[in-house]
């Protein structure tokens, strides 16, 4: 029965497409023939009913869906989505300038969500059907994506979310990627959400693809992955609360922020732009959050490269901050202060002590690093209130406990550091402890 109906509405979709082909003469320009299609008033509601039906009898249905592949008339389903977007990209550039475009642009817009549902609902778990539909309409998404309407994206990321054996495919994509990460950015699209959930654990994102996005959409990918590194509790404790990044993943982003890290030096003066600068510090964020949880990724504990690039970095930061009045300068007094606490570079030092506090849990090599490299004294040099910096002398109490557990070289160095300041609150507490 339901095969008999599936015949029927390929029948119906195949005369269709006789129909907006055979639109189409020598004299017929191209414009003019897509906008013949998408005015239409029968054809265009009539291929909305077809991809509802078939929407319906795809769902949970492989025997369906291969039927509806196996059968000849399959490529007049595909002729018609994509004269359907056709006319939906020029019917997008025309209502800038008639209003009298607007019901056909609802019509056609209207088909393609039914449309795409339907391809939805047809590739899901049937990588053959998948493989079908990304060859013959890969290049259909970028249009629906970049197009103006929310919704009709938000489907189109459904289908490429169900698209599981064309995942690695879609990263390769850098445009389409570029796209996917825009509609999250612009309308909260919940499937655009989830689809970047599962691009997000393949390393090859990070490796072929992440450096070619513009700054925007990298910001947009690491606040997914953030999200993915905090249990849905928010606690620090349970890591199989939390979605698991790929070590491999965590490397690549901890090879990004240092051959990017240098450059938030620029940010002392105006010579950084905000949206890099916002890229750097979301770098940093992740690597903090990604190290939070014990046992995570014990590789970035060993990532030797990695502390001694944050203790350099947090020794020119600190350093610049104390030469002339800029973004480093540590605001100590904070009555009647004014500060810019909304710029992105605010909490960054404070974020490099969490960072190296975190590398040095219970690590003997990096604690000794550490010291080697004078990143105690360092540390301890921050142990005051700043304005730019939130919560830095917390961070940098709990770095110092951390450098001296279980680590009597640690805590004899800080056991001979000049007692002045919030530092001597530091020392003590260390000593009470030892």
């Amino acid at each position: 029965m339901e095969q008999d109906s599936v015949l029927h509405v390929l029948g119906l979709v195949h005369s269709a497409y006789d129909v907006l082909t055979s639109k189409h003469t020598a004299d017929d320009t191209h414009s003019l023939l897509v906008l013949e299609i998408a005015v239409s008033p029968i054809i265009i509601p009539a291929l909305t009913e077809h991809f509802r039906t078939l929407r319906n009898l795809c769902a949970n249905a492989s025997d369906i869906q291969n039927f509806i592949r196996n059968d000849s008339r399959c490529f007049s389903i595909y002729g018609c989505y994509l004269r359907l977007v056709e006319s939906y990209t020029l019917l997008c550039e025309t209502t800038e300038l008639q209003v009298s475009s607007n019901d056909s642009l609802c019509s056609v817009t209207m088909a393609l969500r039914c449309g795409t549902q339907f391809l939805g609902n047809f590739i899901t778990g049937n990588v053959e059907n998948q493989q079908h539909v990304w060859k013959e309409l890969k290049s259909a998404f970028r249009v629906i994506l970049s197009g103006r309407d929310a919704k009709l994206a938000n489907y189109c990321c459904m289908l490429l979310h169900n698209m599981s054996s064309c995942h690695l495919a879609i990263i390769q994509e850098q445009e389409l990627l570029k796209d996917v990460t825009s509609v999250l950015a612009k309308h909260e699209s919940e499937w655009s959400l989830y689809l970047i959930e599962k691009l997000a654990v393949h390393e090859l994102l990070y490796t072929a693809a992440f450096s070619h996005l513009p700054y925007d959409n990298r910001i947009v990918l690491l606040h997914v992955i953030k999200a993915q590194l905090t249990p849905e509790d928010g606690s620090s404790s349970e890591l199989s609360s939390a979605t698991v990044i790929p070590p491999a993943v965590l490397l690549s982003l901890a090879d990004h922020f240092k051959q990017n890290s240098d450059s938030i030096i620029m940010a002392a003066g105006e010579e950084l732009g905000e949206t890099r600068c916002v890229y750097v510090t979301e770098l940093l964020n992740v690597l903090c959050v990604a190290t939070s949880v014990p046992g995570r990724c014990p590789s970035l504990l060993e990532k030797r490269d990695l502390l001694v690039d944050t203790i350099q970095l947090l020794k020119r930061i600190h350093s610049i901050g104390r030469m002339s009045e800029n973004r480093f300068t540590a605001q100590q007094k904070l009555a009647g202060a004014s500060l810019d606490d909304t710029h992105p570079i605010c909490g960054f030092k404070r974020d490099l002590i969490r960072l190296i506090g975190n590398l040095c849990w219970k690590h003997r090599k990096n604690q000794n690093t550490v010291r080697e490299l004078d990143g105690i004294s360092l540390v301890l040099d921050c142990c005051n209130i700043d304005g730019r910096n939130p919560f830095i002398l917390q961070w940098s109490i709990f770095a110092i406990r951390n450098l001296c557990d279980n680590n009597a070289d640690n805590k004899a160095f800080v056991a001979s550091v000049s007692r002045q300041g919030a530092a001597h609150q530091v020392i003590t507490e260390v000593e009470m402890a030892s």
